[in-house]
């Protein structure tokens, strides 16, 4: 059954940036679904750049932990076409979880929008 659906993050990303996380307001609700899916979308793209987004959780929303990695893996746009890639995480979590975004290329950026749909009450879980 569906929880919830929600943009997460809405951003111009670089290459040169380290430390890209989803809106720190919405890790208690990502925590919350047993799973989500996550939909990554980047347009406006500058150089080639490469996206991928990977999961992270916390009990204490302070220390965090890799969950899974490159849930979205190579969300590709060009300078004139859109990319979306989607993946899920059904990794059992902490009470928080979060998005990191990490970007290559040399030079590359890209705006980034995503979107994420969390999930409970799974068959089999």
């Amino acid at each position: 059954m569906r929880m919830f659906n929600q943009v997460v993050l809405e951003t111009q990303v670089f290459s040169s940036q380290t430390g890209v996380y989803s809106e720190p307001q919405y890790n208690a609700l990502l925590g919350s679904a047993e799973a989500i899916v996550i939909e990554g979308y980047g347009e406006q793209a500058a150089g080639a750049p490469t996206v991928k987004i990977s999961t992270e959780h916390s009990n204490d929303n302070k220390n965090w932990a890799v969950l899974t990695t490159d849930v979205v893996n190579a969300v590709t746009p060009t300078t004139s076409a859109a990319s979306v890639k989607m993946g899920s995480d059904t990794a059992r979590c902490g009470a928080y979880r979060r998005l990191a975004i990490t970007i290559t290329g040399a030079s590359a950026s890209c705006l980034l929008r995503v979107t994420v749909c969390g999930r409970g009450e799974q068959a089999g879980m």
